[in-house]
């Protein structure tokens, strides 16, 4: 047995030098549970949210243009929530394209995602909707922290947590590769 986590395209979401980003929240998921929730207290509180999906004004994306707004995202707004629950969490595969993309992660503190990336490091995590808010302006606020966290997500995706990366390992372990195939790539 071969463990993977789950991963990214660096083909799809690794963005190209100098992008624009110019959305500074981003949301991408169905509107059900506490997600419609803490939008609104998000936006109460005037911070500029766009959200993608079932339930919200601009509807369902593909995903070439889930890619394409995540590489034009400051940050992306995660919830790793299960379902109608506020406390029981799941890993999604968000959580590993949004780091991909370059953005800066935003999502609820989950114990099994913190296995994977270090908090305040590589993503930042929330457990209120208060605190979210804190975190999200501090990081439109201030732009080289941001951009310091989103970039070393951004790494530790590319060196860790890509389809090809995984198939590399798979494929070594059955024998099937060898470093020296891999060198001559």
């Amino acid at each position: 047995a071969i463990f993977w986590s789950l991963a990214s395209s660096k083909d799809v979401f690794t963005p190209k030098n100098n992008m624009t980003r110019d959305i500074d929240v981003l949301f991408i998921g169905n509107k059900y549970g506490i997600r419609g929730k803490i939008v609104d207290y998000l936006k109460k509180n005037k911070i500029k949210v766009q959200c993608y999906g079932s339930g919200w004004s601009n509807g369902h994306i593909s995903a070439p243009e889930m890619a394409a707004l995540s590489k034009r995202s400051k940050i992306i707004l995660g919830v790793g929530a299960i379902g109608h629950s506020s406390d029981v969490y799941t890993l999604k595969l968000r959580d590993f394209d949004a780091p991909m993309s370059g953005a800066l992660y935003i999502t609820q503190r989950n114990p099994d995602l913190l296995n994977f990336f270090s908090e305040g490091n590589e993503i930042e995590c929330y457990s209120t909707f208060k605190e979210a808010l804190n975190k999200i302006n501090y990081y439109l606020e201030n732009s080289f922290e941001r951009e310091k966290i989103a970039n070393k997500g951004l790494e530790k995706c590319l060196s860790s947590y890509t389809w090809e990366g995984h198939l590399k390992k798979t494929f070594r372990k059955l024998g099937l590769i060898t470093q020296k195939n891999l060198d001559t790539d």
